[in-house]
């Protein structure tokens, strides 16, 4: 008996390893957080909740076959300077680079574009580290989100799971899921009972595509049915160049322009023309064409680009005037002369039945935007120390007379630095001694990079359910944590300028704010 107790204990102990082992054993994956694309940009807000909202559902999905890895665990295993500016950039360089210093076997990241009103494209695309260390491009998706809500992100997610990782995820772990193989063939192990591997071949339809010799592209479809067709222009012939597709009333065809290494941009709108400004195509450009709905024929006039801030009107006073004279689509362009400040208020005015948006930029730069439909859409934005203040105004419905008006509020722009009480401790160096701000801004600064902790309390002006974001210098890392009274309620830390993050604060509210990397001035930006 004794004998049968010691077997059955060494098989019970075996099994327990065993299993363990098989939990091990899971590949390991990163999501990297959503960027907002350079080319046509969200506002940071909107790009943090749907990053939000997607990460988290493809978390859901795969968890149970994947060993997730975690933002802070990731950003930890990366202690070189070159490994975390990697994260703030989108190509296939930098995600080698990120994937090779965290250890991960999968890595996804992707970017968020604008493509009109409250409409958005997520691109996301799947990296595999092999056995040598090398990482390359396993597959990719291209997703449309109509509205900011977490069904629809989601059910962009469960498509994106399905094209990367080849067959569909529940969120309660049920079905297949499948693993890319390591042998390059697209093949692999397969769990749940199908083949594994991305069953989108992007480099195949690249291989594939129609070499376009002349200025113009001409194409056409003959059935309602979903088709891409592919063409493929000479790096010297694709570069600075604006693409423009127009096409038969009724219909709605997209296009995307392609580098050999990266989505460079895509136009998804439903009125022709659409453009796309592609400024740094990295070798071969490739464009795919496909018929969101209808059929008929369509062409892409290929012409060479034109800055247009280099011919922006120029302004010296702190209002802009402008007129759109007919509902056609128009951009107008204004210069700046420093007369912004340095946390300058925007605000436009137009016609009510009009829908009138404008963007912020510092240089080449985003700064901010905005996309309400109001006529009197107002934006608060941190302007980096150097550089020209640029703003462009485009009429997205209508026509008519607008205003812009600048606020330079004096205020606004105090930077608050930790000083010291009576008894020569430092004044917001923790929650005892944070600083009280009423304001719908706080303006700090670090003045090393040595690690510091700066506190504040507001005063209820933010609310309960308030959204936070963190404006910065690209080249620092600062973070920041909500309290409500003495629990942390929501944070945000990842690398970027930008970083927006939005919770429930019933009580009183206390903002947590540290210089991950790097010195210099912040904002915090508070939105009820």
């Amino acid at each position: 008996m004794k004998r049968l107790i010691l077997i059955l204990a060494s098989l019970i102990a075996a099994l327990a390893i065993d299993a363990s082992l098989r939990a091990d054993d899971r590949p390991k994956i990163y999501i990297r957080a959503l960027i907002s694309a350079k080319d046509s940009p969200v506002p940071q807000s909107h790009s943090s909740l749907i990053s939000q909202f997607f990460e988290n559902s493809m978390i859901n999905m795969i968890k149970e076959k994947y060993d997730v890895m975690s933002h802070s665990t990731a950003k930890a295993m990366m202690t070189e300077k070159e490994e975390l500016d990697a994260l703030n950039c989108n190509d296939e360089v930098c995600m080698q680079t990120v994937i090779k210093a965290i250890q991960s076997e999968y890595l996804v990241y992707g970017e968020i574009q604008a493509m009109g009103k409250l409409k958005y494209i997520i691109s996301v695309k799947l990296m595999h580290r092999r056995p040598g260390g090398l990482a390359v491009i396993e597959g990719s998706s291209i997703q449309q989100v109509e509205k900011i809500e977490f069904n629809d992100v989601k059910l962009a997610a469960q498509q994106a799971v399905n094209e990367l990782l080849g067959n569909a995820v529940s969120d309660s772990g049920d079905g297949g899921t499948q693993i890319p193989g390591d042998n390059g063939a697209g093949g692999g192990d397969t769990i749940g009972g199908q083949d594994a591997g991305p069953q989108y071949n992007e480099q195949g339809a690249k291989s594939a595509a129609q070499l376009v010799s002349g200025s113009k592209i001409s194409g056409s479809f003959t059935s309602p049915q979903r088709t891409d067709q592919w063409y493929k222009i000479t790096a010297q012939k694709a570069a600075n160049k604006t693409f423009t597709l127009n096409h038969v009333p009724g219909a709605d065809f997209d296009f995307s322009v392609y580098d050999e290494n990266r989505l460079v941009g895509t136009a998804s709108g439903t009125i022709s023309p659409e453009s796309i400004n592609a400024t740094s195509i990295q070798g071969t450009c490739y464009i795919k064409v496909w018929n969101y709905q209808g059929t008929g024929t369509y062409t892409i006039d290929i012409t060479d680009y034109s800055d247009p801030k280099l011919s922006a009107q120029r302004e010296k006073g702190m209002t802009i005037q402008g007129n759109f004279p007919s509902a056609q689509r128009i951009e107008r362009w204004y210069r700046l002369n420093g007369q912004e400040g340095i946390t300058p208020t925007f605000t436009i005015d137009h016609d009510p039945s009009a829908d009138f948006d404008f963007s912020i930029y510092r240089d080449d730069t985003l700064v901010a935007t905005g996309q309400g439909t109001s006529p009197h859409d107002s934006v608060t934005c941190r302007l980096p120390d150097t550089g020209t203040t640029f703003v462009k105004v485009w009429n997205f419905r209508g026509a008519g007379n607008f205003t812009i008006g600048i606020n330079r509020d004096p205020q606004a722009t105090r930077d608050v630095y930790v000083g010291k009480n009576n008894r020569g401790q430092a004044m917001g160096s923790d929650r005892s001694s944070a600083q009280v701000v009423s304001a719908m801004s706080i303006n700090g600064y670090f003045g090393s990079s040595e690690r510091t902790e700066q506190w504040f309390r507001l005063t209820g002006q933010e609310g309960t359910n308030p959204t936070f974001t963190i404006v910065h210098d690209p080249s620092a890392d600062f973070d920041f944590e909500v309290y409500n009274n003495d629990s942390p309620a929501c944070s945000a830390q990842g690398t970027s300028s930008g970083d927006s993050v939005s919770c429930h604060i019933p009580g009183t509210c206390y903002i947590r704010v540290w210089n991950f990397r790097g010195n210099g001035n912040y904002t915090i930006q508070i939105r009820r």
